[in-house]
């Protein structure tokens, strides 16, 4: 019994033993699974920790460039802030720039305006001179110069007095003098009539004259001077003729008659009373023709000389 006892229990441990053997082997090759399978891990772990420290580089890098990022963004931002602010700036100096751009062509077109205006009236201006012109060419083909100022020739010199008929001479003459017209600022044009109730009282027609030294330019001077005097405006004219000498004598320009011409010039014989003469049809390519203001049965002697040049000096 006991022995029957004893070979089972040995054949309970045997049974037991291949058991725990066929374990054995089965949990050797659990554990070698295992262990293949945590080597694997471990290689895949040891990958996965590169791979973590690569990408933990990287994401080191990416926040690096990332606050770079940031710092270049915040000035572009600061920029951007800049700019709007010139932008407006900008803007608003635009908008008062177009206001002056509109105010200026508001100017512009009124200075167009007023230049056409201004442009109508110096065509009408020019329009005008050379009309001006044209008269004054006609003028200067029918009368003659006319200048205002000094006059520049000279005559015979001669003494302060007009030489007087008692007197025999001689008179001769020391050299020549410049024109000495005396002008009166006050002096004016006078009527007709005030210029014939001068010349009635004015002696100077009734001088002598005498060749090479009291002659007619000296009438002139003198009469010229006299009637500035008594407040009458008065030029001198000097005439040229197609042949022989020219002549002097005065001018005067009447509020109602228009432009008179005067020869005062006096004779160097005994003659009329008076010696005061008007021209009439004074004009270049006339003849010289004076005629007694105050007739007393003589006539001047007819000269046939054909004006050539007028000259008028006020």
């Amino acid at each position: 019994m006991k022995k029957i006892v004893l070979i089972s229990v040995f054949i309970i441990l045997i049974a037991a033993m291949v058991v725990l053997g066929l374990m054995l082997v089965q949990t050797k090759t659990s554990l070698a699974d295992t262990q293949a399978k945590l080597s694997a891990m471990t290689t895949v772990l040891t990958s996965t920790e590169s791979d973590l420290t690569q990408v933990t580089a990287q994401l080191a890098d990416t926040k690096s460039d990332l606050t770079n990022t940031k710092s270049n963004l915040d000035e572009a931002n600061n920029k951007l802030d800049e700019t709007t602010s010139e932008l407006q700036n900008t803007k608003g100096t635009l908008s008062s720039t177009q206001d002056e751009l509109n105010q200026t062509k508001i100017d512009l077109t009124h200075a167009n305006s007023m230049n056409i205006a201004m442009q109508v009236e110096l065509d009408q201006a020019n329009s005008n001179v050379d009309a001006l012109e044209k008269s004054i060419d006609l003028y200067k083909e029918t009368f003659g110069e006319v200048y205002n100022g000094g006059v520049p020739i000279t005559y015979v010199l001669n003494d302060s007095t007009p030489p007087s008929w008692t007197s025999s001479g001689p008179f001769i003459s020391t050299g020549y003098r410049n024109y000495n017209l005396v002008n009166n600022p006050a002096a004016v044009n006078p009527t007709y009539q005030q210029l014939i109730n001068f010349l009635k009282t004015d002696v100077t027609d009734t001088y002598r004259y005498v060749a090479n030294y009291y002659m007619c330019g000296n009438f002139a001077e003198t009469l010229h001077n006299n009637a500035e005097a008594a407040g009458i405006r008065a030029a001198m004219v000097f005439i040229s003729f197609t042949e022989g000498v020219g002549h002097a004598i005065n001018a005067f320009l009447t509020t109602d008659k228009g432009l008179v011409y005067i020869d005062d010039t006096g004779t160097d014989i005994r003659g009329p009373s008076s010696m005061d003469g008007i021209v009439f049809n004074m004009r270049i390519n006339s003849i010289y023709t004076p005629v007694f203001l105050f007739p007393s049965g003589y006539a001047f002697y007819p000269t046939n000389k054909k004006i050539t040049e007028i000259q008028i000096y006020w």
